[in-house]
C-alpha cells in the first residue's frame, strides 16, 4: 500500500512539473510574438532588456563604462485610467523628447 501511495505521489509531482514547464514554454512563445516597439516609436521593456544585455556585453569586451537612468513616473497609472491610454502615450512621448533634449546624441541609443 505504501509503494502505491509513493508511486501515485511521484506521478502527481512529475505531472505537475510537466504542466509547469508546458505553461512556461507557452508564455515564452507568447512573449516572443509581442512587438518590441509601440506605434509611437517607444520601445517596450522586452526590447530594453535585450538592448541592455547587448550593450553590457559590448562594454565588457572593451572594458568600457556605462550609466543607466531609470525614471519612475509616480501615479502614471492614474493618467491612463483617468484620461485614457492615448494620453498616457502622449505623456511618455513628451517625457522621452524632454530627455533627448538633455542628452548627447551618442547617449540616446536606448531611448
Amino acid at each position: 500500500m505504501a509503494d502505491a501511495n509513493l508511486s501515485y505521489l511521484l506521478l502527481r509531482v512529475l505531472g505537475f512539473g510537466a504542466l509547469r514547464m508546458f505553461r512556461f514554454k507557452r508564455s515564452q512563445l507568447r512573449l516572443a510574438a509581442v512587438p518590441t516597439q509601440w506605434p509611437d516609436r517607444l520601445y517596450n521593456r522586452q526590447h530594453f532588456m535585450g538592448e541592455v544585455e547587448r550593450v553590457l556585453h559590448q562594454l565588457e569586451k572593451r572594458e568600457g563604462a556605462a550609466c543607466v537612468a531609470i525614471i519612475d513616473l509616480d501615479h502614471f497609472r492614474r493618467i491612463n485610467d483617468t484620461h485614457g491610454h492615448s494620453m498616457g502615450d502622449e505623456v511618455l512621448c513628451r517625457l522621452v523628447a524632454t530627455c533627448e533634449q538633455h542628452l548627447r546624441s551618442v547617449d540616446r541609443g536606448l531611448l
